[in-house]
C-alpha cells in the first residue's frame, strides 16, 4: 500500500475535494479521491504501562480475587494478634 505523509494526504484530499465541487461528475477524479481516502492509515503508538503498574498487575494476578480476601483475612488476624500480644507484654 501506498504510504504519503500526513501533509501530502490531507493537501491531496483538499485539492481533490475543490476539484469535485468544479465538476462533480467526473470519474477520474472521484476515483483517485477514493484512492487517496484508502491510502490514510492511522498510526497509533500503543500506550505503554508505566512500570509501578505493571509489576501490580504481574503481582496482583499471582491469587485469584477469593484468595486475595482470605489472605488479608489472614493477616488482618495476624496483625491484631500481635498488637494484642504486645499489650499484653507491656
Amino acid at each position: 500500500m501506498l504510504k504519503i505523509s500526513p501533509y501530502l494526504h490531507s493537501q491531496l484530499v483538499y485539492y481533490y475535494e475543490k476539484a469535485l465541487q468544479l465538476n462533480p461528475n467526473d470519474r477520474e477524479i472521484i476515483d483517485n479521491l477514493e484512492l487517496i481516502n484508502k491510502t490514510l492509515v492511522d498510526e497509533i503508538d500503543p500506550i505503554t504501562i508505566p512500570l509501578i503498574e505493571s509489576i501490580l498487575n504481574r503481582v496482583s494476578n499471582i491469587f485469584y480475587f477469593e484468595t486475595w480476601g482470605y489472605i488479608s483475612i489472614f493477616f488482618s488476624f495476624f496483625n491484631r494478634s500481635i498488637i494484642f500480644i504486645l499489650l499484653l507484654c507491656q
